[in-house]
């Protein structure tokens, strides 16, 4: 008999002990033990004890059977013999340390660390389809594809964006994925923003087939000192507006009005004009490259006596017949009843120059523009005053008056004259002419 055994074995197994009560000369314990437990065990599997010593297989005990154990010698009667039998368990789901593999579906209830290389084809969410992939290259996707496999870093979002980096440059971008060339994912539109040197880069592409190269168009550059360029790759302000000729440069609009638009032409030779007014209307004011302010449709209006000489009845005021229209910018003269109106609210440059006489006398010969047909109405606040002068007798002579008269918009006014006495003569329009413009 001895007391040492390697036990090394019966580690993590179980384990059950059958206890027999030994009768006198003793050899075979088998059946029902003190407790009423049938022996079993596995032959390979087991340990023998006699009164607390571990006893030799073979050579002090036999147990081939797995029901019966006979000792070599007859035990003395009330010696404790003890059988404690092994037997492995298997437990599910446990895997070795170091190799084996999942055969069936696999559920971590805490979070998992993995401290070597992971490697996956594609990881699902609920087993219908794979959504994300892992090429090779350390792509990624997320959009149920593997990406693009090329030596740049790419992630593929699902619904077709990609963003894309190399050493000095990275990518958002939708409808494009990168290998190599850019590419449309679908048929449609495509967009990139680019991050380099510092700035930012924005790229639009007109819709085309799934698969085709894209010919990107850059429309929004921010360089790394702040200037953004729109329309221009490399902007020379802080903002730098580009577009062909002809065409609205900056669009505004306040809210329930009208389009306000800035827009550049070319005028003839090299005289090019920045132009204002509302986006696709008439221009309100034009700057020329040489300085030169325009107003082209600024209200302005020139007209006179139709042709011939004509003549003015004195003592009362009277209205000449001026419908002669040199140029009427605005539409403001009505040469029926021989009216300005002013179009909006504003001061008024006016003013008559030509030939006068008498055929009778010399006489004093008044003139004044009557506003809202008033010879006296506003004359403080609207700048309206008569011109008096000398007017010979059959002889021609030149006079001139110009007034500034603060018009509202509808207000309107006609020249009138009268005469001391005798008769006035006015020349035609070649030769005597009347005008009002906005100036301020």
């Amino acid at each position: 008999m001895t007391r040492a055994r390697d036990l090394s074995r019966a580690v993590n197994n179980k384990m059950t002990v059958f206890k027999y009560t030994a009768t006198a000369n003793q050899t075979t314990f088998t059946g029902a033990d003190g407790n009423g437990v049938t022996l079993a065990y596995d032959p390979n599997s087991i340990i023998v004890t006699y009164n607390g010593i571990i006893l030799e297989s073979v050579s002090e005990y036999t147990a081939t059977n797995g029901t019966s154990v006979v000792l070599a010698s007859g035990a003395t009667v009330g010696a404790e013999v003890n059988i404690l039998a092994f037997e492995d368990v298997a437990y599910s789901g446990v895997m070795p340390t170091t190799g084996g593999t999942f055969t069936g579906d696999v559920t971590f209830g805490s979070a998992v660390t993995v401290d070597g290389a992971f490697t996956s084809k594609g990881i699902d969410d609920n087993a219908d389809a794979t959504t994300i992939h892992i090429d090779t290259n350390e792509n990624v996707s997320l959009d149920g594809a593997p990406p693009a496999s090329s030596d740049n870093g790419n992630l593929t979002l699902k619904g077709g964006s990609t963003l894309n980096w190399t050493t000095h440059q990275s990518n958002i971008a939708s409808n494009a994925t990168f290998d190599s060339t850019w590419k449309y994912i679908t048929t449609n539109y495509a967009t990139l923003m680019t991050q380099s040197s510092g700035g930012f880069r924005f790229y639009t592409a007109g819709s085309d087939t799934a698969g085709n190269n894209i010919s990107w168009n850059q429309k929004v550059t921010i360089l790394n000192d702040g200037k953004v360029g729109i329309g221009i790759n490399t902007p020379t302000a802080p903002l730098h507006v580009q577009t062909s000729d002809n065409n609205d440069l900056i669009r505004m609009t306040v809210s329930g009005n009208e389009m306000w638009a800035i827009s550049g032409y070319s005028g003839a030779g090299s005289n090019d004009f920045l132009k204002m007014g509302i986006a696709g209307g008439t221009s309100a004011i034009e700057l020329g490259e040489t300085g030169i302010v325009r107003k082209p449709n600024n209200p302005i209006a020139v007209w006179g006596n139709n042709s011939g000489d004509q003549e003015l009845h004195t003592g009362a005021w009277f209205t000449p017949t001026l419908a002669h229209v040199s140029f009427n910018v605005g539409n403001c003269y009505n040469n029926s009843n021989y009216r300005f109106t002013a179009p909006t609210t504003g001061r008024y440059h006016v003013w008559f120059s030509g030939e006068f006489t008498c055929t009778t006398a010399t006489i004093w010969t008044y003139l004044c523009p009557l506003i809202n047909g008033s010879t006296t109405a506003n004359v403080n606040n609207k700048g309206n005053y008569f011109a008096d002068f000398t007017t010979p007798q059959a002889s021609y002579h030149q006079h001139a008056q110009t007034w500034f008269l603060d018009l509202d918009e509808g207000d309107y006014f006609y020249f009138a004259s009268r005469g001391s006495g005798g008769s006035i003569k006015i020349k035609s329009h070649q030769e005597l002419a009347f005008g009002a413009a906005l100036v301020g």
